[in-house]
């Protein structure tokens, strides 16, 4: 565990690509394009109808048509044999038809995240009132794209940022990099104005970027069926300031970072994995997850909260900024947590807006609550929480 004095969240910046695609689109797409077995289609069709997602950004997509048409995408081929209804022929494999390499796709990457980590940063700096010159520290994350120099490099040139600042790569840390973005800032904020002495000025920006539609794979696996039903892009920054601030009423009060726990789960490495291949990176994902996070969560969660909180905490003392894996892990968290439905409402309302897309969306979630909650006049503060290989589980304590 680790605590933190004085570390602020004061600007938060979202953004999602400029054109989108229903989750019905997507299932005809997967029909058409990913499937190496035709007798998947009763599957396919199942799984993204249970995958809790309405709807989803990429950067693949040429346009955003109407959710009668199909989508407007020519990254993917379609499968050798696809019949009218989209449904890939018996016994393809996937070296039949050319297929996106992962060169092709950090191409894609690279062609695009710059961008939309942009947007985000500038976002976030915005609301936080903070000019270039201030940044003292970048911090950029991904386990989508690897590429160097890279999107770091990007907004450093991009935003003006001074050509000292103390720049941090974190790669492959999977859906909870959002959560490790946020205590390394606090941490990287804290340690400097230490260094520096009173009003040492520290401020970090972090900025996640995810394009995981840039992995769909053409599979006959079933776990990799349900990480192309679930996954998205988008991208989400935060400015964390070193200094305490006044704390203001309305939807933009600072968050305060208090503290931050990490957790490797006992006996379960190889429960799920994000790994580079020839064809994009392939995530494994055993159907185990939810189980060992409902049995495990609340031996790591309840010690660490009522350390902080108090020996009386419950699920309702605080609100939930939980990383929507998809249903079936938020149901899990409900259920080995004890946290009512509408606890994780906001996680469930940002999957079906936006799918999962990885390390950004546990902020998208965290802007969400505390907009909420200035509307509701609720300052209970908020437990981040995000999950990912390993099994690995982080979690961050705000407000």
């Amino acid at each position: 565990m680790r605590v933190f004095t004085g570390a602020q969240i004061v600007g938060i910046g979202l953004a999602t690509p400029a054109h989108s695609i229903t989750q019905g689109q997507a299932a005809r797409l997967a029909l058409d394009t990913t499937m190496s077995d035709g007798k998947q289609r009763g599957l396919i069709g199942s799984l993204y109808s249970r995958a809790g997602v309405a709807a989803r950004g990429s950067v693949v997509l040429g346009s955003t048509t109407a959710k009668s048409q199909p989508a407007d995408q020519a990254f993917y081929p379609a499968s050798p044999g696809a019949d009218a209804a989209g449904v890939g022929a018996e016994g393809v494999q996937t070296g039949e038809v050319p297929w996106p390499s992962t060169d092709a796709r950090m191409r894609m990457f690279r062609q695009h995240a710059g961008a939309l980590a942009l947007s985000a940063a500038r976002s976030a700096m915005a609301e936080a009132g903070v000019v270039a010159g201030a940044v003292t520290h970048l911090v950029t994350v991904s386990c989508t794209g690897l590429e160097a120099p890279g999107v770091d490099i990007e907004l450093v040139r991009a935003l003006g940022l001074g050509a000292g600042v103390v720049r941090l790569n974190l790669g492959f840390m999977g859906c909870h990099g959002g959560i490790v973005a946020v205590r390394t800032a606090a941490a990287l904020a804290q340690s400097h104005g230490v260094a520096q002495g009173a009003g040492g000025g520290a401020c970090v920006l972090a900025v996640c970027v995810e394009l995981c539609t840039l992995h769909f794979q053409r599979t006959s696996r079933v776990d990799q069926h349900v990480a192309n039903a679930l996954f998205a892009d988008g991208a989400a920054a935060v400015v964390v300031r070193g200094t305490p601030g006044e704390v203001q009423p309305e939807a933009h009060w600072p968050l305060g970072i208090r503290s931050a726990s990490s957790m490797l789960f006992g006996d379960s490495v190889g429960a799920m994995g994000w790994r580079i291949g020839n064809q994009g990176f392939e995530m494994s994902l055993d159907r185990s997850v939810p189980a060992l996070l409902e049995e495990h969560l609340g031996a790591w969660i309840w010690p660490w909260l009522r350390k902080e909180l108090g020996t009386a905490t419950t699920a309702a003392d605080v609100r939930w900024a939980v990383h929507p894996g998809g249903p079936r892990v938020l149901d899990a968290v409900e259920r080995g947590l004890g946290i009512p439905a509408e606890g994780v409402r906001t996680s469930r309302g940002v999957l079906a807006e936006h799918g999962n897309m990885s390390s950004a969306t546990v902020l998208f979630i965290l802007r969400l609550e505390r907009e909420q909650g200035a509307l509701r006049g609720d300052r209970r503060p908020v437990v981040m929480l995000a999950f990912g290989p390993g099994l690995t589980g982080e979690g961050a304590l705000v407000g």
